[in-house]
């Protein structure tokens, strides 16, 4: 995609606004690639999401080509559904190894993520999902200072300038979505970022 066309704007400032407060790097954006998988349909739903997924290289490719599925082990806090962020830095530690020099480069997903009606979760719990809830919200320590919602697309995401300390007593440092139906996952857009 054009590196000039307002979207990649809209997608840098969304980067590096939602950084970890405590994550000792920072990311630059050096290319966005607009995703067309015709398999996927646009999300419908009234509260649908652009999340950040940072996973290795090779699961990013499996992604592209066979789309999300749901993990056979339930290693993740909150049980086997798939993992989404608002924190750019958070995302990225998945991609990037923590010892990683600067300038070490990997990618990023940002999907948009029909997370419907969200159970709001304050500690891990890995028991199934009540029927009559589409997603969880593991709330994090750090909380975007919103201001709103910006709209890109068909998807939603915090209007910030950083992250601010709102509840140390939290099992997690940052917010976490997780949803269990892959269906709700639209993947987007591909961020080839580096570590600063």
């Amino acid at each position: 995609m054009d590196q000039n066309e307002p979207p990649v704007h809209t997608i840098k400032q969304y980067v590096q606004t939602s950084f970890g407060s405590n994550h000792d790097f920072r990311l630059n954006v050096h290319e966005i690639s607009q995703l067309f998988l015709s398999e996927k349909p646009q999300l419908q739903g009234s509260n649908v999401r652009l999340l950040f997924h940072g996973t290795k290289l090779s699961a990013i490719l499996s992604i592209l080509e066979n789309g999300f599925y749901l993990p056979e082990t339930e290693d993740g806090m909150f049980g086997k559904g798939v993992y989404f962020t608002d924190v750019s830095t958070k995302a990225a530690r998945y991609t990037l190894s923590k010892d990683s020099p600067v300038g070490d480069s990997g990618y990023l997903l940002l999907c948009e993520v029909d997370l419907g009606n969200m159970k709001a979760t304050y500690v891990a719990e890995k028991w199934e999902l009540p029927k009559e809830y589409d997603s969880r919200a593991c709330i994090g320590q750090y909380q975007p200072d919103m201001k709103g919602f910006k709209q890109l697309g068909n998807a939603k995401f915090p209007d910030c300038t950083q992250l601010i300390m709102q509840n140390p007593k939290l099992d997690l440092n940052y917010n976490e979505y997780v949803v269990y139906d892959t269906n709700r996952i639209r993947p987007k857009y591909l961020l080839k970022i580096t570590k600063s």
